[in-house]
């Protein structure tokens, strides 16, 4: 239990997350249930990058993926239209 209780407070902090406290317990099982999966994530990510990033923390990876804007970029077409694409 020690040990989970620490995972979560660093996983917390990793990602950046507020304390939530919740009054009903479905809540808070979804809520504990959510936190795992990140978790689970991050050692994925983490284990993937050992082996093609040695040295590249996930912290590094998930500042970068969060620079990741999306746009719309705008083709003009030959009768006067103009194409939309969400990038």
């Amino acid at each position: 239990m020690t040990q989970i209780e620490s995972v979560f407070r660093s996983l917390k902090s990793e990602l950046g997350l507020r304390p939530i406290y919740h009054q009903l317990e479905h809540r808070a099982d979804a809520h504990i249930l959510i936190a795992f999966l990140a978790y689970c994530l991050q050692i994925t990510l983490k284990q993937r990058l050992l082996f093609d990033a040695p040295g590249l923390p996930p912290k590094a990876v998930l500042e970068k993926l969060a620079e990741i804007k999306m746009i719309d970029m705008w083709i003009p077409t030959g009768d006067q239209r103009c194409l939309i694409l969400p990038c």
